[in-house]
């Protein structure tokens, strides 16, 4: 760069910058690849993580359906068993259990 330069050694510079530049833009290129990869990696795990907690939550729900069904089945006996004219071992039979015993 010092000096006179021919058209030769102009173009000789020049070449060897477009190399440069040519061997940067691959590598920023590749970065930019792997930068896109993780990315993608990344949002899968949190889908996964998603998909992980929506199967947790259809658990819970299927474990309060069970819950919900067996407290009407429960609340349903208890009611045919106290209802007027019923025998009064089926009431007595409630006392103990809400009173806490067997």
């Amino acid at each position: 760069m010092f000096g006179f330069m021919t058209t030769e050694d102009r173009i000789a510079e020049l070449e060897a910058q477009i190399g440069k530049l040519q061997i940067e833009l691959g590598d920023l290129r590749q970065q930019v690849a792997k930068a896109q990869i993780d990315q993608w990696q990344g949002r899968i795990e949190d889908l996964q993580v998603h998909l992980g907690a929506m199967e947790a939550s259809d658990k819970l729900t299927a474990l309060m359906d069970r819950l919900r069904n067996q407290w009407a089945d429960a609340r349903r006996q208890f009611e045919e068993d106290i209802s007027p004219g019923r025998p009064m071992e089926g009431q007595r039979r409630w006392q103990v259990r809400l009173c806490g015993g067997g």
